[in-house]
């Protein structure tokens, strides 16, 4: 593929999801330190947590810092674009800790949710590609995220009507969400899913690459700078017991 071509809660839940409300919950990367809002989405197997917004460079760094992993176990297979090429010296661009991270393959991305998953105790994980044509579709089936109609200016594409010439911070088309207020579904970068496919289309294509149905099969273990991820948190019980 040429990828521009183609709420209170007992103490034990408490330390591991921290800050749950009713509205959105969200799940705390470090004291004091950045957290991954999430949103709860019914489903068929009963229901999961999605990352409202694509995973950003403050919070990977958060996983970097940590743990110290640098994506040798899995280099990129694109020699041009390595793990992290736009980070220098450990440290992601001046003023673009909200932008999405990218320059990550699949097994990168892999590594960031198992993490998450040692130092949470919950099950966090890619989103399948079902999972996230559901998330991006909904039960209608909407052709976009917000709906029906192309509309321009609900996302970050390949026209330069969007006011950003590459990707853009998270969030920056609030017009362009689901009705559960899920971003940048339609392009910004490309989601690597659970099942190695690439969802969502970047800020590079046009109105048929970023449509709810629309995947690319991809190496996974190319970095590029157009793909990212958000991530999905599976939790035990039932939602209505952790309000």
């Amino acid at each position: 593929m040429n990828s521009c071509t183609s709420t209170a809660h007992n103490h034990q839940e408490e330390n591991n999801l921290n800050s749950i409300t009713k509205s959105i919950d969200t799940l705390s990367l470090a004291p004091n330190g950045p957290f991954i809002e999430l949103v709860f989405i019914p489903y068929s197997s009963g229901g999961f947590y999605i990352s409202k917004y694509e995973i950003t460079n403050e919070q990977y760094k958060v996983f970097i810092d940590s743990t110290k992993y640098d994506g040798s176990d899995h280099p990129s297979s694109k020699s041009t674009e390595p793990f992290l090429n736009h980070f220098k010296n450990g440290n992601y661009p001046v003023k673009k800790g909200d932008y999405p991270i990218c320059y990550v393959n699949w097994w990168h991305t892999k590594a960031y949710c198992n993490w998450l998953s040692q130092k949470t105790g919950k099950t966090v994980r890619l989103p399948t590609k079902d999972e996230w044509e559901h998330v991006a579709g909904g039960l209608e089936k909407r052709i976009y995220p917000w709906g029906n109609e192309w509309d321009p200016k609900r996302c970050n594409w390949a026209g330069s009507i969007d006011g950003y010439k590459e990707a853009a911070p998270v969030g920056s088309f609030s017009n362009g969400t689901t009705p559960e207020g899920i971003h940048d579904l339609a392009g910004n970068i490309w989601e690597w899913c659970e099942d190695r496919v690439l969802r969502g289309g970047p800020w590079c294509m046009g109105p048929e690459n970023v449509k709810t149905t629309y995947s690319s099969k991809e190496d996974t273990d190319r970095a590029d700078d157009k793909f990212g991820f958000r991530i999905v948190v599976i939790i035990e019980k039932q939602r209505e017991k952790l309000k």
